[in-house]
């Protein structure tokens, strides 16, 4: 009998192991006002339910808090949500996000506690309140275990019964400002637009873009004095080395740094300018990959334009910061193919800005799904020249979430329950920055969106009817490679 045993523990051992599909349930959180307003939320509904998605709109009618606002009506929401999670694994919110006044409000994680001193207070952010997402997905304890009304705070919250980081439910983002449903529906069109694109013409997101620049260099200041010269194209090549091999028919555009005294060591295809940025991006790609340093309505680019005192070392007065890409970009990049994004850059999405790079894309339509940060965000641990080096999981921050999260998305993962796992997989060193940055980093737009969503043609049983007994439609399987060699490159 034990010899038996071990057999059978050395046959379960060999099998390949699967992801485990989702529960197909998504909790729509919103309000009344929305609910009833909306003209193409009941569009982007049909279309969830013809993949076999159970949708259920959820607003203060069901969670309670009328006459609530910020952290009051935040707590509304995921104590019901608490209480109704069985069979869903989603949840879009879709409201005003702001921490303090909005309807469906992002809160504010405080790691390292209340009345720290704040390295951002100049510059009119924090780095110490965070707002974050992760409250409405992170269901199975206590975010405020000491009952100080200072959420997830390090350590006190994290104990037993407190935060764990793992989220019952894969949580996705749509802001409205100003309860304006015009352009609501304007953004929304543009995800029902892209679910019901047709199978021949989703070629494009198999298409990726890397617009990657310098962060700092030897003797720059940021805070304090870095000491390496730092090229966010780093990730794309040890990504390009280690992560598309295994997904032949792939193809990629990078646009690194040209000018200045360092430019890139890489070799590229297009040289980094916002001129040439847009013009590549409105080609239509699916993936997009953007480094540089963030403020919420745009990014730039980080040159360093001559060596003025021969000392080898990019100090500040001879660095330059031109332009990479801002919020009025979305419109001309937006051609009806949007995008998934990542982007390493800070304070992209801060959502107190109703003009953030990160909602502006989305409302014009140049990106679909993206994953930004609502402050200030330091890259990885990972060591990312050796491209030999394994991923670090240590740490957690874009690059590193942004390798796996393409990576996954390519098997055909769902975005917002692929990045929520990445969250809960990386960064297992408990400290505050590794903490601020599970808080920081949220993904906004539909969460039970695959790259591979299209059109979905019903046909009906030949009495015409449907009957509980006919499966749910699932087009969300990895359609089969046309190609069977490695990676191409697009010029």
């Amino acid at each position: 009998m034990e010899r038996m045993i071990m057999l059978l523990a050395a046959l379960l051992l060999a099998l390949p192991l699967t992801a485990v599909e989702p529960d197909k349930g998504l909790f729509i959180v919103t309000t009344d006002y929305i609910k009833n307003g909306s003209a193409v939320l009941g569009d982007l509904i049909a279309e969830k339910e013809k993949r076999g998605f159970t949708v259920r709109v959820v607003t203060e009618s069901d969670y309670g808090g009328v006459g609530d606002k910020g952290a009051a009506r935040a707590a509304k929401i995921r104590d019901w949500l608490v209480a109704n999670r069985a069979g869903y694994d989603f949840v879009l919110l879709i409201g005003d996000p702001s921490p303090k006044l909005g309807d469906v409000p992002m809160v504010l994680g405080q790691p390292q506690g209340d009345g720290v001193s704040d390295p951002c207070a100049d510059t009119g952010y924090s780095c110490v309140k965070i707002p974050t997402d992760l409250y409405y997905g992170d269901l199975s304890g206590s975010w405020d275990l000491n009952g100080d009304g200072v959420l997830a705070q390090l350590p006190v919250d994290m104990g037993d019964g407190g935060i764990d980081f793992g989220s019952e439910l894969a949580v996705g983002r749509i802001p409205v400002y100003f309860g304006d449903l015009d352009e609501l529906d304007e953004l929304l069109g543009h995800i029902v637009g892209y679910m019901q694109t047709s199978e021949e013409a989703t070629a494009y997101r198999k298409k990726m873009l890397f617009p990657l620049s310098f962060i700092w260099f030897d003797g720059y200041k940021v805070f304090q004095t870095m000491h390496e010269n730092k090229e966010t194209a780093e990730t794309a090549e040890w990504f390009i080395h280690n992560i598309l091999p295994d997904h032949p028919g792939v193809t990629y555009t990078r646009l690194y740094e040209a000018e200045g005294h360092y430019p890139t060591q890489f070799d590229y295809e297009i040289p980094l300018t916002q001129e040439n940025l847009v013009s590549e991006w409105e080609k239509g790609y699916g993936m997009v990959l953007w480094g540089g340093h963030g403020m919420p309505t745009g990014v730039v680019r980080t040159v360093w334009r001559e060596d003025t005192n021969g000392n080898e070392q990019g100090e500040n007065d001879e660095v330059d910061s031109p332009p990479l890409i801002d919020s009025t970009n979305g419109a001309d990049i937006a051609s009806g193919k949007p995008s998934f994004v990542v982007a390493i850059s800070c304070l992209v999405g801060f959502v107190s800005d109703p003009g953030s790079i990160t909602y502006r894309f989305m409302a014009d339509g140049a990106a679909v799904g993206v994953i930004s940060s609502s402050s200030v965000t330091d890259p990885s641990a990972m060591k990312w020249l050796d491209q030999d080096a394994p991923l670090d999981a240590t740490t957690f921050g874009e690059d590193n979430s942004a390798v796996l999260f393409f990576d996954r998305m390519l098997d055909g993962g769902y975005a917002g329950r692929v990045f929520a796992d990445i969250r809960d997989e990386l960064g297992d060193e408990t400290v505050f920055r590794v903490i601020d940055h599970k808080l920081m980093l949220n993904y906004f737009g539909d969460p039970s969106l695959t790259l591979y969503d299209h059109a979905v043609v019903e046909e009906p049983n030949d009495d015409d009817t449907v009957t509980d007994d006919d499966p749910p439609v699932n087009d969300d399987a990895v359609p089969a490679d046309d190609t069977s060699g490695g990676c191409s490159i697009v010029i």
